[in-house]
């Protein structure tokens, strides 16, 4: 539509973007483009709050455009956007820098059809998957943006984005996000001649999947799903065993409490790893026991290491800072689930850390102070259920995520 007459400004901003011909789109009497009032209009606060929206602006034709912005994509027609003199600058959801594009070449094409059976047309995909975040610069993670609410589908409709993240009801019901989906993003393109088969909106901006094609969706996208996820898993798994937990704490409060019940340490053989202690089977009790001499202070009696591999939570250890004078201590494994959903979550809460410390240094040496040869194995077996147990009772909760890691420093 066309309104006269033509406001002085308006023809001057027409004959300085447009020049002969184009189009020159006009908002008046726009009150609610700022959430809130402000009581110095123009003021600092306001201004800031207008800088925050052209920001926000800038970041969606970033997204929405970026086909068309990008050089480097020869699938639409080039274009320049500003804002306020600012050029925008594409980002491209998928980060092909570093994603690998798991889907063949086969795979990436899908024949849509009518109701009579009729080819209406061709949707394209492709399934990207993210390198995770933790293999990534400072630079690269904010280029990479990858969140839990950025995964799904991107729905492109004639090269322009209608639709960002999200499973669309094909994975769990609207809404529903994953954490260890985080690295996968499905590329879904189509034309105008498509708009009727996938429902879209009189707006352009959404579609909905029939229940056929959701049902293809899910099973070509089966084996990215899967791959993503053990990728996510793995260099979770990585980065909780690396990170570095404070259970000194523990340690100081053993330290000062000499009259905590335990054996009391007669003798050790460092080559055949046992022990001779007395405890309440008596003296002279031989027990086999790790032995570890020139162990730091602040890890005497507890420790968590990499090194266990029976898949147990916890095992009693007896350790001493130099040759001798050994104490009973405890050691905790890294690569247990417990260790790495639970403690690494309660990080951020010393009292946690150090209350799950106390406790099972308490099992390690009550365990020393019960056990003798005859003994033995029902502890050991006693260690393995309750690992085995906790393991299968935390395999739904997820990895914590970087956020989970990074708070809270050392515990």
């Amino acid at each position: 539509m066309r309104r006269d007459p033509i406001e002085p400004h308006e023809q001057e901003a027409f004959e300085e973007l447009c020049g002969d011909k184009g189009t020159l789109v006009v908002w008046s009497k726009c009150d609610r483009m700022l959430s809130k009032h402000y009581d110095e209009p123009g003021g600092a606060k306001e201004q800031a709050a207008i800088k925050r929206l052209r920001k926000g602006l800038m970041e969606h034709l970033a997204l929405i455009y970026h086909r068309f912005l990008d050089e480097k994509d020869t699938r639409e027609r080039q274009i320049t956007m500003s804002v306020n003199d600012e050029s925008v600058e594409a980002w491209n959801p998928f980060y092909p820098e570093k994603s690998e594009q798991v889907l063949s070449e086969k795979q990436q094409e899908i024949p849509i059809e009518g109701d009579d059976g009729e080819l209406l047309g061709t949707a394209g995909i492709r399934a990207w998957i993210l390198p995770h975040r933790n293999t990534l610069t400072t630079e690269q993670r904010k280029k990479a943006n990858i969140t839990n609410r950025g995964q799904g589908f991107y729905i492109y409709r004639q090269g322009r984005l209608i639709n960002q993240g999200g499973w669309l009801g094909v994975f769990g019901a609207h809404g529903t996000f994953e954490p260890h989906m985080s690295l996968l993003r499905i590329e879904f393109e189509f034309g105008y001649e498509l708009d009727e088969a996938l429902y879209v909106d009189v707006k352009k901006s959404q579609i909905l999947f029939d229940p056929a094609l959701e049902e293809y969706l899910a099973e070509l996208l089966s084996n990215a799903r899967r791959e993503a996820n053990n990728r996510y898993r793995r260099k979770e798994k990585e980065a909780a065993v690396k990170s570095v937990l404070n259970h000194s704490s523990a340690n100081t409060s053993i330290s000062a409490t000499p009259t905590a019940k335990k054996p009391k340490i007669e003798s050790v053989d460092e080559s055949s790893q046992t022990a001779v202690v007395t405890n309440t089977h008596g003296a002279g009790i031989k027990i086999r026991q790790p032995i570890q001499n020139n162990v730091d202070h602040d890890k005497i009696h507890v420790d968590a290491v990499e090194t266990i591999t029976s898949g147990d939570l916890w095992v009693p250890v007896l350790r001493s800072e130099n040759t001798s004078g050994h104490v009973p201590g405890v050691e905790l494994n890294k690569h247990h689930d417990f260790y790495q959903k639970i403690y690494q979550r309660a990080r951020a809460n010393g009292y946690s850390v150090q209350g799950m410390d106390l406790l099972l240094w308490a099992f390690a040496v009550s365990e020393m102070d019960y056990s003798n040869e005859e003994l033995a194995p029902i502890f050991e077996d006693i260690r393995d259920v309750v690992s085995s147990n906790l393991k299968k009772l935390l395999r739904d909760v997820p990895l914590p995520d970087g956020a989970d890691l990074s708070e809270g420093g050392d515990g």
